[in-house]
């Protein structure tokens, strides 16, 4: 399913074309912005990309209910992408 907005199609538009590194994280139990978007997103993007989902978080709450993977996923990203050491703090 594409989210239209304005006659746009939001996932295709912003992640189908992009060749930048990008991680995708969600909650699982957001109901604001269906998982499903972030799940879509994932499937166009071209570039390097990484998905990371929540179990049991809602909308912006996926740093709270796993902080440690979500700092170790975050950090490792960088690592890999910026090329410059991150520590987890």
């Amino acid at each position: 399913m594409v989210y239209p907005h304005n006659g746009i199609h939001i996932v295709e538009s912003t992640v189908k074309k992009n060749k930048l590194p990008i991680l995708l994280v969600h909650g699982t139990d957001d109901d604001f912005v269906p998982c499903e978007m972030t799940r879509q997103g994932y499937a166009v993007c071209s570039g390097p990309k990484e998905l990371m989902l929540i179990v049991g978080a809602d909308h912006g709450t996926s740093f709270l209910v796993d902080t440690p993977r979500y700092k170790q996923t975050v950090f490792a990203f960088l690592n890999r992408t910026v090329g410059e050491e991150h520590e987890l703090l």
